[in-house]
């Protein structure tokens, strides 16, 4: 095992091999000859992906979701009273910023953390910068106008192709604006006050959520606190925390090191994929039912039949990895190989269906999801549905077919989840 080790280092490009990854990379070739031979896969972060250095790894990097920072704030209706004028005020004016976030995720097998930078403006659309010890992973640019969003892996030199809603592109660009920030914590007086301290050398005074729907896309169960300074009334620091896979990965994202109008121009947020990178993946993410099921349907397929458990999107990002592994094992395939497109594609799509029921969510349709106890092979049975009129209900059946019915017939189709 250890020239197979040394052949993969040396495929992944660097001139120059540090001791450190020598044994990172043969502590992950053991840890995977070991899983090989259990019939249980131990459960791994859901950003493992991008801390190992072998090329499977690199190469399944995006399917550490892509678009969860932008969409999983979307967490109350627009509705509700706003307080803070003036906070609101001195943001809406704001066309411009760059800021940090430091995502963590502990799990059983240890803790591992994420670096990104962003670029937002209301006129380019937004881009992301990740790194891991200081290694740029990936850049992902979504834009202001058209509906398709890229991510670069430098490491693989490939990229994805991820397609939006026009809708969903205005939403992304509306929550570049800071006020969307602002909102999402202050919407419908479900806020406490937290009182005053010092960030950084600047006064600030904060403001909690600790509400069910709190991050509902991202997390299973979520809160928040917005700092912001005294005497400017622009936000310092944006501090999220949650739990997913039923408890047993917690999520933190400290967001701070916010750049107001800085001098961004249209070059900082074009792509320019170099002529030897290759696609990665094509992904429709834009929230039409096709593409709904569609993303479960890949799940399926890697999962061998089952849904997510649960369509929070860290949950989802660690399931359909663990997935992955575990039918590559049965396959008989190394965990090196490279995934096919069609792969690649299947792991990423389920983000759709993910966006999706985190929408219905914050709208109040009445959603249920049942993915924790139907599989593909319950044809009959509800996988998930939410209210279309005030008496009719879609439903997406275990074979992933779909249905309008009343409350009446939901409630008789309902029953067989309901009993077990």
């Amino acid at each position: 095992m250890k020239d197979n080790i040394e052949e993969i280092l040396q495929n992944i490009g660097a001139e120059a091999v540090p001791d450190d990854v020598h044994k990172i990379a043969q502590e992950t070739s053991n840890h995977f000859s070991r899983s090989l031979a259990q019939t249980k896969q131990p459960r791994q972060p859901i950003v493992l992906e991008y801390l190992m250095k072998s090329r499977i790894s690199k190469l399944a990097a995006a399917a550490v979701i892509i678009l969860a920072v932008f969409l999983g704030l979307n967490i109350f209706n627009d509705s509700g009273g706003v307080t803070w004028a003036e906070v609101l005020d001195n943001v809406q004016k704001v066309q411009t910023y760059i800021n940090r976030m430091k995502m963590t995720v502990q799990s059983p097998e240890g803790s591992q953390d994420v670096d990104m930078t962003f670029y937002r403006s209301t006129v380019y659309g937004t881009r992301r910068d990740s790194y891991y010890k200081g290694e740029l992973i990936s850049k992902l640019y979504i834009p202001a106008k058209g509906n398709q969003g890229v991510e670069l892996v430098p490491s693989a030199k490939q990229y994805v192709n991820a397609v939006f809603t026009d809708e969903q592109i205005k939403e992304i660009a509306e929550k570049n604006d800071p006020r969307a920030i602002v909102k999402e914590f202050m919407c419908c007086n479900r806020y406490t006050k937290i009182g005053q301290k010092i960030i950084d050398g600047i006064d600030v005074e904060g403001i909690e959520v600790d509400h069910d729907e709190f991050g509902k896309t991202l997390f299973e169960k979520g809160k928040g606190r917005l700092w912001v300074a005294v005497d400017t009334d622009l936000p310092v620091r944006i501090e999220l925390e949650g739990t997913s896979a039923g408890g047993s990965v917690q999520i933190s994202m400290i967001i701070d090191g916010f750049d107001w109008n800085p001098g961004l121009q249209a070059s900082d947020f074009e792509p320019n994929i170099p002529s030897d990178y290759t696609l990665m993946a094509q992904v429709d993410l834009s929230d039409s039912i096709e593409a709904v099921v569609k993303g479960l349907r890949g799940f399926a397929q890697i999962a061998e039949g089952k849904f997510p458990t649960n369509l929070d999107l860290m949950t989802v990002g660690k399931e359909i990895r663990d997935a992955f592994i575990a039918l590559r094992q049965k396959q008989g395939k190394s965990l090196e190989e490279q995934p096919t497109q069609e792969e690649m594609e299947n792991m990423l799509s389920i983000q759709g269906a993910c966006l999706f029921y985190g929408n219905l969510v914050k709208e109040g349709k009445d959603v249920a999801y049942y993915g924790d106890t139907v599989t593909i092979q319950d044809a009959d049975k509800v996988l998930m549905r939410w209210k279309i009129t005030e008496d009719q209900y879609r439903v997406i059946l275990g074979d992933l077919s779909t249905l309008d019915v009343s409350t009446d017939e939901l409630a008789e189709l309902e029953k067989t989840v309901m009993e077990q």
